[in-house]
């Protein structure tokens, strides 16, 4: 821990950046390099897991504020995701449709408009970690386990499309809403695991083992998508990302990673 940070969040943080960054870099039109199959191979692997992990890790210290003054919660836990929202969609809208500036000023209006209700595709994890802040602080008073026993209950029911509304702000709660209210809920559970790791790392370097060979055996039989299979990936992903946080944090020369975690919307958008 440093200047009052936890160090391992940042890494696990940073991994999950890294990976989301790999996974939108194959993404690109024409035809895929050597390169990009490469990235591309590796984004199938940690899609089931890079994005819970991030919103997982994103609510580990909501239990901080969330029953906190409703203002110093808006103002640190929402209002800091709307203007950094605001900010880049601007940027974007323009750069997208420059010639609207002049010739259309009001389609740019409309267009800067409509992605408040139906974010773009390079924007919408920004636009969740509003919603998703929101939604948790005004269900703070709900049971624990019944909010995420429903919030389970719709991410089983949207990887089976059962729960498929069209609109991609309902489709992304349906799918992630649980992982970030896991992050909130077993917070303690997660810092605990984490100082377990430091004193049997033996152990855990054996878990982790497992992990990977289950994990990728999954991803290889195209079964990780599967309703059940990809909540329960999703959350063992996220642990195990957060054991590779707490190692490559005691790790010379790795710093990178930690500095991606301390600037993980930055270098998303």
């Amino acid at each position: 821990m440093s200047g009052g940070r936890i160090s391992w969040v940042d890494y696990a943080r940073g991994l999950c950046i890294i990976l989301m960054v790999l996974a939108a870099a194959t993404l690109g039109p024409g035809e895929p390099s050597a390169a990009e199959n490469w990235f591309a191979a590796l984004s199938a692997w940690a899609r089931p897991f890079a994005l819970p992990a991030f919103f997982l890790i994103a609510a580990l210290f909501l239990h901080r504020s969330v029953f906190g003054a409703r203002s110093a919660y808006f103002d640190r836990k929402v209002l800091h995701f709307v203007y950094f929202y605001a900010v880049w969609l601007a940027l974007q809208t323009v750069l997208l449709d420059p010639a609207a500036l002049i010739e259309a000023p009001g389609r740019l209006v409309q267009a800067y408009a409509v992605a408040w209700i139906d974010p773009a595709e390079s924007l919408w994890v920004l636009h969740a970690l509003i919603l998703f802040h929101v939604v948790t602080r005004l269900i703070r008073h709900l049971h624990i386990g019944k909010v995420l026993a429903f919030a389970a209950l719709l991410q089983v029911l949207q990887q089976a499309h059962l729960f498929a509304t069209g609109w991609s702000v309902a489709d992304h709660l349906a799918q992630y809403y649980v992982f970030f209210f896991a992050g909130y809920a077993f917070s303690p559970i997660v810092f605990q695991y984490a100082r377990a790791v430091t004193l049997r790392a033996p152990d855990v370097a054996k878990t982790f083992a497992i992990w990977f060979f289950v994990h990728t055996g999954f991803v290889l039989l195209g079964s990780a998508s599967l309703p059940v299979v990809s909540l329960v990936l999703g959350l063992a992903g996220a642990m195990a990302l957060v054991t590779a946080g707490i190692a490559l944090s005691r790790v010379p020369h790795t710093g990178l990673i930690g500095r991606a975690g301390r600037h993980a919307l930055a270098i998303y958008v």
